[in-house]
């Protein structure tokens, strides 16, 4: 229990109902009444003046009117607002904080690791005064606490008394968010949670125990817990309690389509304390045939316990974004030419935010892949996505004017849309079961190496020295078929690019890997393809791995 890194300081930074508080910027007159924001036919998030009335976040406008009739709506497509919103924040914590990591995990949540920081400070300052350690917002658990404890003391008191270092250190993060909390506040009228841990996992789960406008502090322990006192022994025992409560997906980085497999195998399995009575080696060999899943496995099996490894990376200032996407949710039925119109906007919207990246960022020349995803069916709950993901066209570089850039991402775009809905009717305003809701488009991933030049990438030398040492004849000319390369048997790694073939997860995968090192290299060819596939299935079968072909029916 409890083995990770004491000393670690990590907060977790929310912005309350943060869509309607950037709304309401030009429309005060609205506070303290219900508002929702809305993207299409659908009540995106609201403010807890909605929420007392049951509006809940995703919810059909016409069902969130039902349950509350003074229920104002505010357009939401327009996401620009809400980023220039979330950059201002993040300069705010930046300038109280500007040497600790940052790492933004969506436009109105961001996480600080504030422990080098505070070990700075308690370096210089001195400590022997420990009155002048005020504690800010609310320590967990303390609630649970008899009246007559409580009179004992204060909540300082209380973490003054676990005898630790580390409750200093909780003592100094309370000082500092509550600063940051309050710039923000006098800076934009905009109130925030937080949460004070030594993880992540913890820190998120402080952030939400008693919002919104507070702050909390979840003091955890280690394996050693028998040798505290008393204090520190009843918070321990809470956060157990607490944790054993908690829902699978409450985890951070735990989605519901891991979720969704979870219950399928493990149908008894509702929240975290039922995790802890199945070992670990058989949660893995329920998913032994599903790598992509293995990492999330790890997270689950120490979150169960409290634990929680993870750093945080800091993501902010860095030029190049890892992805980037836009999406439309759609008011269910139309025709597919419709659809492509859509996709013409979303295209037209991605490549303005590219744009913004041009200058010393060639950011075009770094697009690894391009995705679109599709949500489609009546009701909801059972609503599926399905996406697909390729290789950017070659012709789209930054020097490109915007037109040729559109045309040509919105060409390839429709055409993975007539690629994901072969099943679709023309007309689909026919098609009782094939519903469009909702379409997304984006970058799929950014190549990171700021040094790296599309042209001089290590994979192309690699390929092309790899097939020129083999002699390779057009069939369209001599009508002879193409020689297969010869390829050693002493390493079972891609020979484009040298990743390991064995932990690409499937065939799918494993087209896309080759379409990509082929494409980037501006080569292709079937034996290529064949050979890497051999390639895999040898390595598979080192690891001890048969994969297995379905049938088709």
């Amino acid at each position: 229990f409890y083995q990770f890194i004491m000393d670690r300081i990590i907060v977790a930074l929310d912005m309350d109902c943060f869509y309607v508080q950037v709304s309401l910027n030009d429309r005060p007159e609205l506070c303290q009444t219900p508002v929702g924001i809305t993207q299409q036919n659908i009540v995106v998030t609201c403010n807890y003046e909605a929420r007392e009335y049951g509006v809940n976040k995703l919810m059909r406008i016409s069902d969130a009117l039902k349950v509350c009739p003074n229920l104002t709506l505010i357009n939401g497509e327009n996401l620009t607002p809400f980023r220039n919103a979330s950059q201002n924040i993040i300069q705010i914590v930046q300038n109280i904080v500007p040497n600790s990591p940052i790492q933004k995990t969506g436009l109105d949540e961001i996480l600080i690791d504030l422990t080098d920081s505070i070990k700075q400070e308690m370096e210089t300052e001195s400590l022997k005064n420990k009155m002048d350690f005020q504690f800010h917002g609310k320590l967990a658990f303390y609630e649970n606490l008899s009246d007559s404890e409580k009179c004992l003391s204060n909540e300082t008191d209380f973490l003054l008394n676990t005898n630790t270092e580390n409750a200093l250190y909780y003592i100094r993060a309370s000082q500092i968010m509550h600063s940051i909390r309050k710039c923000i506040f006098d800076s934009t009228q905009w109130t925030s949670s937080a949460g004070i841990s030594n993880s992540i996992l913890l820190a998120k789960y402080a952030a939400n125990y008693s919002k919104p406008n507070a702050q909390t502090t979840i003091f955890s322990g280690t394996e050693n817990q028998n040798h505290y006192n008393w204090n520190l022994n009843f918070l321990i025992n809470s956060l157990d309690k607490y944790i054993a409560t908690k829902p699978l997906q409450s985890v951070f980085g735990i989605g519901s389509k891991f979720v969704g497999k979870m219950h399928e195998k493990f149908p008894k399995i509702k929240n975290l304390g039922h995790v802890r009575s199945v070992s670990k080696l058989c949660v893995l060999e329920n998913f032994k045939n599903d790598h992509m899943h293995h990492k999330t496995i790890e997270i689950l099996c120490e979150a169960c316990y409290g634990n929680d490894s993870r750093v945080v990376e800091s993501n902010v200032g860095e030029s190049i974004p890892k992805s980037m996407s836009e999406e439309c949710a759609l008011k269910g039925v139309f025709c597919v030419n419709d659809a492509r119109k859509v996709i013409f906007e979303l295209v037209s919207d991605l490549i303005q935010r590219l744009d913004e990246f041009s200058g010393n960022v060639n950011i075009y020349e770094r697009i690894e892949s391009v995705v679109i995803g599709l949500r489609y069916g009546i009701e909801y709950k059972d609503q599926k996505m399905i996406r697909k993901q390729i290789p950017p066209p070659l012709e789209l570089k930054s020097d490109r004017n915007s037109e040729f850039k559109l045309n040509l991402l919105g060409n390839r775009m429709c055409k993975l849309l007539q690629d994901l809905i072969p099943t679709f009717p023309l007309n689909m305003q026919s098609s009782s079961t094939h519903k469009l809701t909702k379409i997304m488009i984006g970058i799929a991933r950014f190549r990171q190496d700021k040094s790296m030049n599309t042209h001089d990438h290590p994979s192309n030398n690699s390929l092309h020295q790899w097939i020129s040492s083999t002699e390779r004849t057009s069939p369209e000319v001599t009508g002879e078929p193409i020689q297969t390369p010869v390829i050693s048997s002493s390493t079972n790694s891609c020979p484009i690019c040298g990743v390991d073939l064995a932990s690409i997860p499937n065939n799918e995968q494993l087209n896309f890997h080759i379409d990509q090192c082929l494409l980037r290299s501006k080569a292709s060819s079937n034996s290529t393809r064949t050979s890497i596939q051999k390639r895999r299935q040898r390595s598979l079968l080192d690891y001890g791995i048969v994969e297995t072909k379905k049938s088709k029916r």
